[in-house]
């Protein structure tokens, strides 16, 4: 970059300067579910009540960490510290009368050992503790002994490649060397020519490990060190207030690296990024600083804590009372989640202090209290519409556009624009039925022809003119398909099948008569569907029907009490032809799979609760699974096994009952409700079987990730 660019940069210069990094213009909501964009991930925190820390009540929650054996660690300034096996707490706290216990319950830091252990970090002193008989040692400081600690009040921990235990305290930085006794003091004392302000210069308050096996060290006071391992030297970079591409305080919090190398910077005085992935002692300009927009002017503090770019690649960092900001990697926004009383899904109260992610892919928030964001609830994003807006009848164009029909025309939501565009068959008519989509809503048959039903009306809709060319069809459709020949058919409630002629207007009617078995079942049709082999299905209030179009006549399937072949239910609610040409229908109870050889069918329940058994709409996803829309929420069907898994608001579902169900590019699902359109990522449901390294710990400064080197 040209010398002499502002340090501080405002969102557009940052975009700039970030496209050569991969990352984009951040944005700061002040609100815990406030859309950055028209679309926005909806997380759901779960606060680790003191009621569920049972022997474990404590706050000021200062480091979280996870061993070898997948145990979970926590350290408190006030409580001492704890084990959590995904039941229960195991507190270990201070006993006056054990001189082999802890020496004091304010817990600094905690450090999972790779070669195992755990290092407790407290004010009198380092322990650690074996893991085979849940003993603790104690190294403290000898003020007669300068191959001891150079203090006992512990800030931060770290093993490096090489496997040198740092310890740092308020009194610099040591070195245990592998197979050493003795510890390596460096007082880390700063140029007092190079500090301004009131300054605690020795404090080491996290140590950080980069992929190529670089030590950074944060200090409290005198800014960010790197350790020159060939030279054994400490290069300084401190604020400088006449610089502004200098750090912006020599208070640093965090350090944490992203995958080109660059390095993230909190301090007490903001969030700054190394310019380049390389930096040059004294060179100047080496760090931007991120500028908080208008939107975010409410936090009136600039403190920036703990750090963390999680296994999905977003970065987090704690903001301390004003909770936690994540940048998504994938949109480069920025959101701020805090403690909203009213809200059940949003962080615990009081401050954040740690960030951590377990190897499940779970992550874990502490300070004030403990909360954690269960992964499977970030699977779910909002595409917002105005408020009290019913959208249903949804449509995904190839390009990515979503239609979605409501009282008074078609919505068209364009994610480049981010936002939603109106348009009506009948323009200015607000206060009748006219542009009322209903029934069967939105289709768009084989051709890209985008169909629009409307209260007896059926209208052809040109997305790109916004044109519609409208026919009266009274009484309404429920549902519409065009075949292979090119002719729409209509489900007509109450009055049976219908063959529309769209050029001329005409409508033909098929009904049910109750003397002729060839006849559909019933006049209330919900779908209409051809499948590969050219047959027309007809899923009606009672029976499902094959009908055959050259003679005018259906055959019937209904559900038969003695007959486990038959159809579950006779109430036909949705039909999907899977890829491998199988049909599946979705009934008022159980799904069925069309077995085209024997005229039979296979039945498949999810329990044996009527309201997960109501199957309203069906979609495909990967692998050959169906997801199907249920009164609970949402069924994840596996063809291969029979198997259901289904996903609720305890889930983070943000919405309940839904007839409808979407399937899109990417792994994405989408489903209408009255908070928007509900987007399910279906692959971030499941947390990932092997997790990758970098899901060991990683969190703020205090470790590197396990095995690397």
């Amino acid at each position: 970059m040209k010398a002499g660019m502002p340090g501080l940069l405002k969102c557009a210069q940052w975009t700039r300067f970030v496209k050569r990094l991969g990352l984009i213009c951040i944005l700061i909501s002040p609100y815990a579910l406030q859309t950055a964009s028209a679309q926005t991930e909806l997380l759901r925190f779960q606060e680790i009540t003191p009621e569920a820390r049972k022997g474990f009540t404590t706050d000021r929650i200062r480091s979280i960490t996870q061993d070898e054996q997948g145990f979970l660690w926590f350290g408190s300034w006030t409580g001492g510290f704890a084990r959590y096996d995904g039941y229960e707490f195991k507190s270990y706290t201070a006993n006056p009368d054990d001189p082999a216990g802890l020496a004091s319950n304010a817990v600094h830091t905690l450090y999972a050992d790779p070669e195992g252990g755990l290092w407790i970090g407290t004010d009198k002193g380092l322990h650690w503790l074996d893991p085979e008989t849940d003993q603790l040692t104690l190294m403290q400081h000898d003020p007669d002994d300068p191959d001891s600690l150079s203090s006992n009040l512990i800030l931060s921990i770290l093993r490096d490649g090489q496997g040198r235990l740092w310890v740092g305290t308020v009194a610099g930085l040591n070195r245990l060397d592998v197979g050493e006794t003795r510890f390596r003091r460096y007082p880390l004392t700063a140029d007092a020519n190079q500090m301004r302000g009131p300054i605690r210069p020795t404090w080491v308050w996290c140590l950080y490990e980069d992929s190529n096996g670089t030590l950074w060290v944060g200090m409290l006071g005198s800014g960010l060190l790197r350790y020159d391992s060939a030279n054994d030297h400490f290069d300084r970079w401190v604020n400088d207030p006449d610089n502004p591409g200098s750090l912006p305080g020599n208070n640093v919090r965090g350090i944490v690296e992203e995958k080109d190398g660059f390095l993230w910077v909190s301090t007490d005085s903001g969030l700054v990024l190394t310019r380049e992935n390389k930096l040059l002692a004294n060179a100047g300009e080496d760090f931007v600083r991120i500028a908080y927009p208008e939107i975010f002017a409410n936090v009136h503090s600039h403190n920036v804590g703990a750090m963390l770019i999680d296994g999905r690649g977003d970065f987090w960092a704690s903001l301390y009372e004003h909770g936690v900001m994540r940048s998504p990697a994938a949109k480069g926004d920025f959101l701020r989640y805090f403690n909203d009383p009213t809200d059940p899904n949003s962080p615990g109260p009081g401050d954040i202090h740690t960030i951590f992610e377990d190897r499940s892919g779970i992550l874990w928030f502490g300070g004030t209290g403990i909360s954690r964001l269960v992964p499977e609830a970030r699977a779910f994003s909002l595409i917002a519409t105005e408020p009290g807006a019913n959208r249903r009848h949804l449509l995904r164009t190839e390009d990515g556009r979503m239609l979605a029909g409501g009282e008074d025309g078609v919505h068209v939501y364009d994610p480049n624009q981010d936002s939603w565009t109106r348009f009506q068959p009948f323009p200015g008519e607000e206060n009748n039925d006219l542009n009322h989509v209903q029934g069967g809503g939105i289709y768009q048959d084989r051709s890209g022809q985008i169909w629009v039903i409307t209260a007896f009306n059926l209208s052809r809709f040109d997305l790109e003119s916004g044109h519609f060319e409208t026919r009266e069809l009274a009484p309404s459709a429920n549902c519409i398909h065009k075949d292979r020949a090119g002719q729409l058919w209509i489900c007509v409630p109450f009055k049976g099948l219908g063959q529309f002629d769209f050029k001329a207007g005409e409508l033909q009617l098929f009904a049910h008569d109750a003397n002729d078995p060839a006849s559909i079942s019933h006049d209330f049709g919900y779908f209409i569907h051809e499948d590969r082999q050219g047959q027309l299905w007809y899923g009606s209030e009672s029976g499902l029907n094959r009908y055959d179009r050259a003679t005018g006549k259906a055959t019937r399937y209904y559900r038969i009490a003695d007959d486990p072949e038959s159809l579950s239910n006779d109430k036909m609610l949705s039909v999907i032809e899977d890829e491998a040409g199988n049909l599946w229908f979705g009934t008022a109870f159980g799904l069925n799979r069309y077995l085209p050889k024997t005229g039979t069918f296979k039945r498949y329940f999810n329990g044996t609760d009527p309201s997960a058994n109501r199957v309203s709409s069906i979609a495909a996803g990967a692998n050959g699974l169906l997801w199907l829309a249920i009164p609970q929420g949402v069924a994840r069907f596996d063809p291969a096994n029979g198997e259901f898994r289904n996903y609720t608001t305890r889930d983070g579902l943000p919405v309940g009952f839904s007839d409808e169900i979407l399937a899109g590019e990417d792994d994405m699902l989408y489903l209408p409700s009255d908070i928007g359109i509900v987007g399910i990522h279906t692959p971030s449901l499941e947390p990932p079987a092997e997790p990758p390294a970098s899901l060991l710990p990683t969190f703020a400064c205090f470790n590197k990730p396990v095995g690397q080197h």
